[in-house]
């Protein structure tokens, strides 16, 4: 059973999947949350739109996953990053799907917001 400290755990972890916080960010098989949990998906580490996400699941001491409680954590707001806060406002603030970047002086991007890569990331078709 996931306790309330295991998930205070994954949640400080989720941070390190950030290339802008972390020089090597966790991967895909890496051991989190105190060595109880794997990472068993690649982690989300959107550079478009500022989102990071990992899925986890149990480890017993032998290395075998639980894959029946799989939980997925994804990280809250960097305030050093301006695509992660332009997309707050955009998404909170305007309610939109669809985010606009500026890419030059003339020309915007559009990505999609963290909401839709959330979803698309807990998909599990």
């Amino acid at each position: 059973m996931t306790t309330e400290r295991d998930f205070r755990y994954i949640v400080d972890d989720i941070y390190a999947v950030d290339s802008l916080k972390v020089k090597v960010p966790l991967k895909e098989g890496a051991i989190v949350a105190q060595g109880k949990f794997k990472i068993i998906t690649p982690p989300v580490d959107n550079t478009s739109n500022g989102m990071q996400a990992m899925a986890v699941a149990p480890v017993d001491k032998n290395g075998n996953v639980d894959y029946s409680h799989v939980v997925i954590a994804y990280a809250g707001t960097n305030k050093d990053d301006i695509k992660d806060l332009d997309t707050d406002v955009q998404s909170l603030g305007l309610g939109r799907d669809k985010l606009q970047s500026r890419s030059g002086l003339n020309s915007a991007k559009v990505v999609d917001s963290q909401f839709v890569t959330a979803l698309n990331y807990a998909n599990v078709n």
